[in-house]
């Protein structure tokens, strides 16, 4: 097995984003022993998925440690982004699901 490919390939990226979201373990952790493995598990993914096609529109060329480098900072960030878009989501989920009750429920009462 040639290792060097493994360094210079997708595993790589995978590793700075699991990297990247330890680190955000380290200075803020979530609360549960789960939270962190999903922090840690969606980092990577966030990272492999995301890092190579930003790296490929925004730095066309770049070698892979930049796509390393970006997977680090979204591993670190990606998760956290993905709260508060779920949370978002979820608040304003609520709130239309209210507004359109109180609709339906203002119309059945003019019958």
């Amino acid at each position: 097995m040639n290792y060097l490919e493994l360094n210079n390939g997708p595993l790589s990226v995978l590793a700075a984003g699991a990297a990247g979201a330890v680190i955000r373990l380290i200075v803020a952790p979530p609360a549960s022993t789960r939270l962190r493995l999903a922090h840690v598990i969606s980092g990577a993914l966030m990272a492999l998925f995301i890092a190579p096609g930003a790296v490929e529109y925004w730095l066309a060329g770049s070698s892979i440690a930049i796509q390393r480098m970006l997977a680090l900072a979204i591993g670190v960030i990606g998760p956290l982004i993905a709260e508060i878009a779920i949370s978002l989501i979820q608040q304003r989920g609520t709130g239309f699901a209210e507004q359109l009750l109180n609709r339906i429920n203002s119309s059945e009462d003019r019958k």
